[in-house]
């Protein structure tokens, strides 16, 4: 596999282009969504293809891999995603995208992207359907532990699992198949059309069980992309350290100690709460 001889470059792609911290496009509604309708771009920002004015600075480091942080459209700081399906408006269009990759591979340099595929944001289209159609909406299962007998902060009157603690987080329910084909779909986009070389997979080890469970995760993420040599690549690289010998495709697994639909737990004040998806 590639990325054991690889350098890697991490860039937070949000910093990078100098954006601004709320993303000022409206939300694609549910409707919207599946009528094929794109968040509209203003087409004044384009800074994503700063990157192909760095690529001899990172040949010169000898760099071979890219890990690009949260790229895709999201509300403010790249993980409340709103589409896994394109960049985020503030630093430009798939298209622009496309152009880095393509110079990127030109130059021998790898594309791992970051799948946030544990929470979305507020304005997911799933969610705001959710929030307008409640205990009728097709989607209220796309979310763990929705309860219509609570509220929140934000006063939608029901309440939810997040990540951390932070409602802004909405935690996806990943045992749902119209939840997994998502991001499977997603997935297979970004193979497809930008021929991407790995992603980085917010999962926590324990989701997924020991080393043979977590083999057969990788292998169903690159089949289902289509893509035998693609990188299933995780949050904490000392679960590589452990399950190398074993993993034929690395798969690298978050180890704190939030499950999926589980616990949620604050480093800072503790326990927020305890549930579990049946």
């Amino acid at each position: 596999m590639w990325a054991y001889e690889s350098v890697f470059y991490q860039i937070y792609p949000l910093g990078f282009c100098g954006a601004t911290f709320d993303n000022p496009s409206a939300p694609i509604t549910a409707e919207d969504r599946n009528a094929g309708i794109k968040p509209k771009h203003s087409g004044e920002n384009h800074s994503i293809l700063k990157v192909i004015d760095w690529i001899d600075h990172l040949k010169r480091l000898n760099i071979n891999a890219i890990y690009f942080s949260p790229l895709f459209e999201s509300d403010t700081h790249g993980y409340n995603t709103r589409d896994y399906t394109i960049i985020d408006s503030r630093i430009g269009t798939n298209d622009d995208f496309k152009q880095v990759v393509d110079k990127l591979h030109e130059a021998g340099i790898k594309v791992v992207l970051d799948g946030v595929f544990n929470h979305v944001g507020r304005d997911f289209f799933a969610f705001q359907d959710l929030k307008e159609n409640r205990e009728n909406s097709p989607c209220r299962d796309w979310f763990c532990n929705v309860n219509f007998w609570g509220n929140n902060e934000y006063g939608d009157g029901f309440s939810y699992d997040n990540w951390g603690g932070y409602n802004l987080l909405v935690k996806l329910n990943q045992r749902n198949g119209a939840v997994q084909e998502h991001l499977f779909d997603a997935v297979r986009m970004w193979v497809r059309e930008f021929d991407i070389d790995g992603l980085r997979l917010q999962v926590d080890l324990k989701d997924i069980g020991p080393a043979p469970e977590a083999q057969r995760t990788a292998d169903l993420i690159a089949d289902r992309a289509e893509a035998a040599d693609l990188l299933s690549l995780a949050e904490n690289l000392r679960a590589l350290v452990r399950m190398e010998e074993t993993l034929l495709r690395p798969l690298v697994g978050e180890l704190h100690k939030q499950g999926l639909c589980d616990r949620v737990r604050d480093p800072l004040d503790g326990d927020r709460k305890s549930t579990r998806l049946n």
